[in-house]
């Protein structure tokens, strides 16, 4: 049996933000290896789905820097027309994190197969600081979306993400309510 944390179900042996990083990559290598698929040297879906809640743990936590364990350098996170690096998916984090201090990604369905997870999840923030020029509202803040991460050697390679940022400038007031 596993245990739950604020992301979701987690395997056994595997630990949540905060436990030994060094360790969590030693039990995900097991499980990698353990779940491979011997023909196509796939890594199967549990091990990845672990990679996911890991990774939104961390990034629920705020301290982007410790994702690199998690995140390949050559990461590519996919938003609409733009395409962003590790180092500017993290930049972009700690900009939302500047203007909703207590931003948290909360999972409502995760499924995956092969090298893929995918999520429907909900942002939840308060809007405490500005992020457009707008004056913060302190309103409570919830944004719908999805994600696929494509993961590769137990590392999330790029993922692709659709997000009504819109309805977020909507909600914080950085745009009228009828734009």
């Amino acid at each position: 049996m596993g245990w739950t944390s604020a992301v979701g179900y987690w395997p056994r042996g595997l630990t949540p933000i905060g436990a030994d990083s060094q360790t969590f990559a030693q039990k995900l290598a097991e499980i990698a290896v353990s779940s491979c698929d011997p023909r196509s040297g796939v890594v199967m879906s549990e091990a990845n789905k672990a990679v996911v809640r890991k990774a939104l743990d961390i990034y629920n936590g705020g301290v982007f820097d410790l994702m690199d364990d998690l995140i390949r350098p050559d990461y590519a996170h996919h938003n609409n027309d733009l395409t962003l690096s590790r180092d500017q998916f993290k930049r972009g984090a700690a900009w939302i994190r500047k203007g909703m201090p207590d931003f948290r990604i909360e999972i409502e369905d995760m499924v995956a197969e092969g090298d893929k997870v995918a999520i429907r999840f909900v942002s939840r923030g308060t809007h405490l600081g500005s992020m457009y020029g707008e004056t913060p509202t302190s309103r409570s803040i919830a944004i719908h979306g999805e994600t696929i991460y494509r993961l590769q050697g137990g590392m999330i390679v790029e993922d692709w993400e659709a997000m009504d940022e819109h309805d977020l400038m909507k909600q914080i007031g950085a745009v009228p309510p009828d734009a």
